[in-house]
């Protein structure tokens, strides 16, 4: 047990937990960050070669999807006076320059083949699904087969072949041999063991390195379950050999138009290999523990050492001066925390020997005060007992010290109080002091003696009662004083009596004003309390209404769907004939469903307006141009009624920048609105530009609404002037939902009737200059980019002297320019996040998730791509374009530098 307190042993215990045990855990958590680490740079590099791979094979599988429908398209083959050789020729120079195709077939829209590229083609067309497929009027990709003679494995693409109205009169059918594919796929290897494999969505392998096993069940079931179950990742398998692999994975999810078969592409390596590098950094990581914890142990033993030889020596010293020996004795002081430990033992005991001089003095001087009270000091113990008395008390009671020295208190009180006395001296023990207190004393000769105690309590350090400090005073002289002044009171008495009861009187009538004050700030703090939790329960159901009409508008979009789509299908006549009142029925019934549709999707606009879940996809756009889009949809409409529709317009082009889809929500549902209330007359859209707002004003000629109405026009499901019967109806939210739309783009709507003489809705849009919407355009890009934790790249085009080169060119014609070359970015770079900044004959693209060397390609590509579209308009010579790009966060911590960057690229 004495080695267990032992110092020595109290620090080796510290000195592990603090040193070696810490250090132990931080070899296991460096171990694990590595792993970690390594597990996930494994996993990135294997996805970027899969990811490598697959825009690979999905461009490749895109482009012979083109290919098929521009063949589809081509004047020759469409051309019905050109013979099949003609035709051949024209499918076999396509073949021959694309290079993907096995062979290339023309169909007539019965199946029969007009012409092929394959050697003596003959096939049943009629009944496959690709064919069918492309007969409906669209581009179909099939799923992979097997063909026999001679055996390769392939998938087909048809397109349509339309004439001038729009038929189907023939299909042009393309197979591309699956060893296209396996040849891009077999080019990537990684390390001994890995591999890149293809399978479809059942699970057959389409690109294997093993030929024999295509089309064939991925095994062992095991790995086929992680594979297809798990959606994205690293996955873990075994192998049907028993060996340990991982794999990571990626869909194929299309290229432009061409959308995906449903495949997945994996890369797949034995787990011993891939993790080869932790095995070794494991190695070397247990040497440095080990090595460490050496350290450590004899560093332990010379500190433990060093440590205890000054700290005994001084314990030594310690029991001397804790028997009373307070000589001065030499100790050795080292030039650390002990010593300085040592030297302050040593001024400790300098510094007790002075105290216990000063202490003798002071008990001296205090022994000559009490000697010379002239009050009385008596001590007493816990029972009572006196331990010392002043020579003042002895004076008082006549009495000798020996007399006096041992006896109680109660034992110098007249019999009568000293009962009392006792009880007194108990609760004394309890209040700790108690002062002022008439007992009459007894002095040696029996003679009574009044005076007044004040008794306290002495404990110690720790609470414990020490004494009992007793002060008598004798009271003689004082009781003969107050005496003397009790006549004076008694006249004075009578006095302050009618005074109180005047003051008290008063007192009381501000008591019960006082009263009726506080009972009335409960009954309003109870009703504030009251009204509190009301709003609390209204927030609570209003949260449940905007759930619950979201559940629901989500779970009733999906049947409505497929009841319209089969409604649609007997239309149209896909499952059959029907007659006219058949076809009657059911257009009314496909009408009600497209009307229920608005109202759901009405439903759920309001109800992710309410949640805060819509962001805006803003982009510059003309919203002039999307007035006179709207309009041209309501024409047919407003045509029955004989309404005429308008457009006005200060300017050609109003450029904003908005989200064009809810601008046109906007604008659909105000123009809609106008023509459920406008029976005659016309319904006009006037559009000003003005200098930092552009003005759209919707006004008709129709019934107007009342003046007691117009406060409530933005309501949810307010609704004014709805009659019962046939005819449009809705949900009172088109507007309401229009109103937050405007609000989100910090604009601002409100609404001008007459009831009887039409209405006017009025909303403006901030319109600001071209650079500064360019500059909120970056700043959305660049915010979208924080929030996902993602890249964005700009890339910047410029026309050098553009100043020059619009004195040099029509406006038309340069506008003609600009639009072609924003084309050739939209086209190339498949992106609609374009800018176009005309004023200054600068256009700019937005790139997501893309790296800096990603993006020099890009901004490549585009250069060659721009520099064909200037040949091909004859303006090479005069036009001379400055790309440039720039990547945040890479190159550029805002907007602002990131532009700037671009631009002096």
């Amino acid at each position: 047990m004495r080695i267990i307190k032992s110092l020595g042993f109290k620090i080796t215990v510290y000195f592990v937990l603090i040193g070696a045990i810490p250090f132990v855990l931080l070899a296991g958590l460096i171990y694990f960050k590595i792993r970690v680490d390594i597990r996930s740079l494994l996993e990135s590099h294997m996805d970027a070669l899969v990811l490598q791979v697959g825009n690979t094979v999905d461009r490749t599988i895109s482009n012979a999807y083109s290919y098929i429908e521009t063949l589809a398209g081509n004047s020759v083959i469409k051309s019905r006076h050109k013979s099949s050789e003609e035709k051949l020729a024209e499918i076999q120079k396509v073949q021959d320059f694309h290079k993907l195709f096995e062979d290339v077939t023309l169909l007539n829209k019965d199946g029969v083949v007009l012409a092929s590229t394959a050697y003596n083609y003959r096939g049943e067309w009629r009944f496959k699904e690709s064919f069918q497929a492309a007969k409906s009027g669209k581009t179909f990709i099939s799923n992979v087969y097997a063909v026999a003679a001679p055996f390769r494995i392939v998938f087909t693409i048809t397109s349509p072949i339309l004439d001038e109205n729009g038929l189907v009169e023939g299909v042009i059918a393309g197979q591309v041999n699956i060893d296209v594919i396996r040849s891009l796929v077999d080019s990537v290897q990684i390390g001994k063991t890995g591999r890149v494999l293809i399978i479809d969505k059942a699970g057959n392998y389409l690109v294997y390195r093993m030929a024999d096993l295509l089309l064939q069940k991925m095994y062992p079931p095991e790995g086929r379950k992680a594979l297809l179950g798990a959606q994205k990742g690293l996955v873990e398998y075994v192998n049907r050999e028993g060996v340990e692999r991982v794999c990571v994975f990626r869909s194929l999810g299309g290229h432009g138009e061409y959308k995906g078969l449903g495949w997945k592409i994996a890369l797949v390596q034995d787990k011993k290999e891939a993790f080869a590098v932790l095995v070794k950094i494991s190695e070397y990581l247990f040497f440095a523990l080990f090595f460490g914890l050496g350290v450590i142990a004899v560093l332990l033993i010379t500190f433990i050492y060093s440590l205890l030889v000054p700290v005994r020596a001084l314990l030594r010293e310690t029991e001397l001066v804790s028997r009373g020996d307070l000589r001065e004795r030499k100790l050795e002081i080292s030039d650390d925390e002990i010593g300085d430990l040592t030297a302050s033992f040593q001024k400790m005991t300098v510094s007790l020997r002075g105290s216990r001089e000063k202490i003798l003095q002071t008990s001296k001087y205090l022994q000559s005060v009490i000697s010379n009270m002239a009050d009385s000091l008596i001590v007493l113990d816990r029972k009572g007992a006196v331990n010392m008395a002043n020579p003042a008390f002895l004076r008082l009671l006549s009495y000798s010290e020996e007399e006096v020295i041992g006896k109680h208190l109660a034992d110098f009180i007249v019999e009568k109080e000293a009962v009392l006395s006792v009880d007194l001296f108990k609760r004394l023990l309890k209040e700790r002091s108690i002062y002022n207190l008439d007992f009459n004393l007894l002095d040696k000769n029996n003679e009574r003696i009044p005076s007044s105690l004040n008794l306290s309590v002495l404990r110690d350090t720790v609470g414990k009662i020490v004494c009992v400090i007793v002060i008598a005073r004798d009271m003689r002289q004082i009781n003969e004083l107050f005496a003397n002044e009790k006549e004076a009171r008694l006249k004075l008495q009578d006095f302050s009596d009618n005074l109180e009861k005047k003051v008290n009187e008063r007192t009381q009538e501000l008591f019960t004003a006082q009263e009726a004050t506080l009972n009335i700030l409960d009954d309003l703090e109870k009703a504030r309390g009251e009204l509190e939790q009301s709003n609390a329960e209204l927030r609570k159901l209003d949260k449940l209404k905007s759930d619950f009409v979201s559940t629901v508008s989500h779970e009733l979009r999906t049947p409505l769907s497929i009841s319209k789509e089969g409604v649609s299908l007997i239309i149209d006549g896909v499952l059959g004939q029907i007659n006219e009142e058949q076809m009657r029925v059911l257009s009314i019934a496909r009408d009600n469903i497209d009307r229920l549709a608005r109202i759901i999707d009405g439903l759920l606009d309001i109800s992710k307006i309410e949640a805060g879940k819509i962001e805006l996809k803003k982009r510059l756009v003309n919203i002039v141009s999307i007035a006179r889009q709207v309009l041209n949809s309501f024409e047919l409409i407003t045509k029955e009624k004989g309404i005429e529709l308008k457009l006005d317009s200060s300017e050609p082009e109003a450029s904003v920048y908005v989200d064009p889809d809810r601008m046109i929500q906007i604008l659909t549902n105000l123009v809609g609105n106008a023509s459920k209330f406008t029976e005659k007359g016309y319904i006009e859209i006037a559009i000003r530009q003005k200098e930092e707002i552009v003005e759209c004003c919707i006004s008709d000629t129709g019934i107007g609404i009342a003046e007691e109405n117009i406060p409530k026009v933005f309501g949810k499901f307010e609704q004014f002037g709805r009659v019962s019967g046939p005819g449009a109806k809705g949900t009172g939210l088109g507007l309401a939902i229009t109103k937050a739309f405007v609000e989100m783009h910090k604009g601002r709507i409100w609404v001008e009737s007459k009831f009887g003489e039409g209405t006017k809705f009025i909303f403006t849009l901030p319109h600001k200059p071209i650079k500064a919407m360019f500059r909120d355009f970056v700043s959305d890009n660049v915010k979208d980019a924080i929030k996902r934790h993602g890249k964005v790249t700009l890339v910047t085009v410029s026309i050098v002297n553009f100043d020059k080169i619009k004195q040099e060119f029509a406006p038309d014609q340069l506008k003609g320019i600009l639009s072609g070359m924003e084309e050739v970015l939209r086209i190339k770079v498949h992106s609609t996040k374009d800018f176009v900044l005309k004023d200054t004959g600068e256009l700019a693209v937005i790139l997501t998730e893309c790296e800096k060397q990603d993006a020099i390609k890009v901004k490549e590509r585009l250069s060659q791509s721009l520099d064909e579209f200037l040949i091909s308009q004859n303006v090479q010579e005069k036009i001379v374009l400055k790309l440039g790009c720039a990547t945040y966060p890479d190159e550029a911590d805002n907007e602002d530098v990131l532009i700037q960057k671009a631009e002096a690229y």
